[in-house]
């Protein structure tokens, strides 16, 4: 049993619409998944350590090992040679795997990733941070 969180980075050219990290703290605690592994997938490495901060050391919270991000840039992407493009995009698929496949998935709306999750996931377990549709 695992929980997953998505959230994008405020500082790219597209955010999450100012979805506070706050607010997947309080969907986690209130919907008791603090109990539970989280594995976190955003485009920002400093939110594994806000994430940590706000929910305390008690709480397992992983991701998988990557470089240091600070929001997705489709123009460096794009400026990346063939296969460093193909190992961002396997490693993406990778985590998208994570978040249909977990036991709870909790993300914003305004994402598209957040669509893409909830419909494999055929909206089961689908906690939203955006849209205000937190329904189990």
């Amino acid at each position: 049993r695992i929980s997953s969180l998505w959230r994008l980075s405020n500082s790219g050219p597209i955010d999450d619409q100012g979805l506070k990290l706050e607010r997947y703290a309080e969907i986690i605690y209130d919907n008791g998944l603090k109990n539970m592994p989280i594995f976190l997938s955003s485009d920002d490495s400093k939110i594994k350590k806000e994430l940590k901060s706000l929910l305390g050391n008690n709480v397992s919270i992983y991701s998988a090992k990557q470089k240091e991000r600070t929001g997705y840039d489709q123009v460096n992407f794009n400026r990346l040679g063939p296969k460093l493009r193909w190992e961002e995009v396997v490693f993406f698929l990778f985590e998208l795997e994570m978040m249909a496949n977990s036991t709870y998935f909790v993300g914003g709306s305004p994402s598209n990733v957040f669509y893409w999750t909830r419909y494999r996931r055929g909206n089961r377990n689908v906690l939203d941070a955006g849209g205000g549709d937190s329904s189990v």
